[in-house]
């Protein structure tokens, strides 16, 4: 898993916004290069989680967002 990947190279931290696409989101819209954002909070007991707002403030694990094919991370957002 490319996500895993970058955790264990140190290129995403706890803190790190990550850019996704949601195929069935309303918020697809023309230009835009992604539906929704998840930080990521690092890990527990082996578990990787997300903070997330697709259907309300919540933490998922990784396996939960991978789950739903229609979730794809796209992009790591870096500060500036």
């Amino acid at each position: 898993n490319e996500l895993l990947d970058r955790i264990a190279r140190g290129v995403i931290s706890p803190g790190t916004a990550i850019g996704t696409y949601y195929s069935a989101s309303h918020y697809n819209k023309s230009g835009r290069p992604y539906t929704h954002i998840v930080l990521y909070q690092g890990a527990a007991n082996g578990t990787h989680y997300f903070g997330q707002n697709f259907r309300g403030p919540e933490v998922w694990s990784l396996e939960q967002l991978l789950a739903d094919r229609k979730f794809m991370p796209l992009e790591i957002i870096a500060p500036r």
